[in-house]
């Protein structure tokens, strides 16, 4: 099963910052980690992660630089900046108190069926 993109489409800069908190990465690496954290719940592609990453930085919520690989390829590398942190971390509650919300109204009456 995966999530519609329309669902994620709030809480997928939640998620992208929430991977790059834990180290900067090019776009390729994190879509791998997106896919080991999340497997194909999220089913996001490259049409969809760059742009959300581009808006990211315009936000001063990221910001990249190029960076060289011992291959000789340059990588574009996005890391969260400070302004990124505390974004996070004030939709994170929002978000938490949401899927209570969530469990509330769709929980045991709405389980079953």
């Amino acid at each position: 099963m995966f999530i519609q993109r329309e669902i994620l489409k709030g809480i997928m800069p939640l998620i992208v910052l929430s991977v790059l908190r834990r180290e900067p990465m090019h776009g390729y690496a994190l879509l791998v980690e997106l896919e080991r954290d999340y497997g194909q719940m999220l089913r996001l592609g490259a049409g969809t992660l760059y742009p959300l990453l581009k808006r990211l930085e315009r936000r001063g919520l990221l910001e990249s630089h190029e960076a060289d690989e011992s291959s000789g390829r340059s990588r574009r590398i996005y890391s969260i900046t400070a302004a990124g942190v505390a974004y996070f971390k004030e939709n994170r509650l929002q978000i938490r108190a949401l899927a209570g919300v969530l469990r509330q109204a769709l929980g045991k009456k709405w389980l079953r069926g």
